[in-house]
């Protein structure tokens, strides 16, 4: 195999890893989207003060971590890649709110560096646990999960097409990278102008790409469909650990 393609099967191989099979994935997908799913909510409910409550709910993609054994400093650097789009979230409400909330050790805590701090908290719990469960379920299996929840059929094709063939948008976008740098001296061609550019021919090529992948696709007999995936059920005892969980979340939301 080339290196070239090699480096890229190797790259789509890795992002599509998880700790599990893919029989046990889509076991593990019936019972931790729809967990996942009231977890989020039961975080976002939270008050915009109450910081307390925010850092309880942050102790369950804590034990996840640990209890799945998944490596700690990937997910911090992806938090950490994240981590200027959240605190952009909220910049701006210590400057709205000044009204103030107490003084700890001397220094004033107006309502709105509160309010922000939690807005923080609650992205950072949530992003958290959603790139715990990313790890656990592989990414078929949560689109099974979708199906089976009822979500249009459409969108949930769309999602598979763009996690297979997501690693040649990555390639092409390196490889304008790649290029402009070794075109560029003094720092020109870095410019805002020439980086629109740049993405206008990107989104040029990638649709050229589509266009061609779909023309292939239907070549071979594409009807819509995938793969016709299995059936997948709610059991006793999965819908039990879901009314656990639940009920977790539900206590924590009352007692903080």
């Amino acid at each position: 195999m080339h290196k070239k393609h090699e480096s890229l099967f190797n790259h789509h191989r890795y992002r599509q890893s998880t700790v599990f099979s893919s029989v046990k994935s889509d076991q593990l997908a019936i019972v931790i989207v729809p967990i996942l799913l009231l977890f989020i909510v039961s975080v976002v409910s939270v008050e915009k003060f109450n910081i307390t409550a925010v850092l309880v709910y942050g102790a369950f993609p804590l034990f996840s971590m640990i209890a799945f054994r998944l490596p700690l400093k990937l997910i911090i650097y992806r938090l950490v890649m994240l981590s200027p789009f959240i605190l952009i979230m909220a910049a701006a409400n210590p400057f709205f709110d000044r009204e103030v909330f107490g003084v700890v050790a001397g220094v004033e805590l107006t309502a709105g560096m509160i309010s922000g701090l939690v807005i923080i908290t609650k992205s950072f719990v949530i992003i958290s646990s959603m790139l715990v469960f990313s790890m656990c379920i592989q990414f078929t299996s949560l689109c099974k999960m979708l199906q089976l929840l009822h979500v249009p059929k459409v969108f949930v094709t769309q999602l598979l097409l763009l996690n297979r063939y997501l690693f040649l948008l990555i390639d092409e976008a390196r490889g304008m990278q790649r290029a402009r740098s070794m075109r560029s001296f003094d720092g020109k061609g870095n410019s805002l102008f020439a980086t629109a550019k740049l993405i206008g021919s990107l989104l040029l090529r990638t649709t050229t790409h589509a266009d061609h992948i779909y023309r292939a696709m239907i070549a071979r007999g594409f009807n819509g469909d995938i793969v016709n995936y299995p059936t997948m059920k709610f059991s006793g005892m999965r819908i039990l650990a879901i009314t656990l969980f639940a009920g977790l979340f539900i206590i924590i939301r009352i007692v903080f």
